[in-house]
């Protein structure tokens, strides 16, 4: 399988995990800086429960700083979490490192559009019922094939992409843009955030 790395909000506790071989392995941070309106609440997509981040909507988001882990290159990667949205920002983000118009890689819901950000906005089409309910969503990309999967299933078409996705320096931030940028919150639960590195 080769080196990954792998961040991990747990659903029992929440945990960022970075290691490589063939197991998950290596540090393990036991939380992302957590700021304003966000808590650790029992709500979970999982029948044996466990916890989730519950973000306002208004104030809330986690950060991870800048980390060689982001600089996923041309290589594979997967990115995938749960989320249960409540909001209704106009230009959610689930996660973004870099802000609009510079985006290195991202995640946004615009008015039922799902977008991935990889250096620029690749649309995956409309979706509906996402909101109220538990939703599982994985960015993969397999080489130069990235494609966005809900609950199982593939949405919108497979797109070629081979940006080379080289910033380690910049932070996450998971529940936002940049910090605080305008109508960017995401309001509602995430639990299960995954980044892996180098395989998919």
């Amino acid at each position: 399988m080769g080196l990954f790395t792998t961040i991990a909000f747990n659903n029992f506790q929440p945990t960022i995990i970075a290691g490589g071989g063939d197991a998950p392995a290596g540090t393990v941070f036991t939380s992302a800086t957590i700021t304003g309106g966000v808590t650790t609440v029992a709500q979970s997509p999982f029948v044996g429960g466990g916890n989730s981040y519950s973000l306002n909507g208004t104030t809330g988001y986690l950060s991870l700083a800048g980390n060689s882990s982001w600089a996923v290159g041309t290589g594979d990667f997967t990115i995938e979490w749960f989320q249960y949205q409540t909001d209704f920002s106009s230009f959610t983000r689930i996660f973004a490192i870099g802000s609009y118009p510079a985006t290195t890689i991202g995640c946004s819901i615009e008015g039922g559009v799902f977008y991935a950000w990889v250096s620029n906005a690749l649309s995956f089409g409309t979706m509906s019922g996402w909101r109220n309910s538990w939703q599982h969503f994985a960015i993969v990309k397999s080489g130069t094939n990235l494609r966005v999967y809900r609950n199982g299933s593939q949405i919108g078409t497979t797109r070629t992409n081979s940006t080379n996705i080289n910033n380690s320096s910049t932070t996450l931030y998971i529940g936002v843009e940049n910090g605080g940028n305008a109508n960017t919150w995401f309001g509602g639960y995430i639990t299960n955030f995954r980044w892996v590195k180098g395989i998919s």
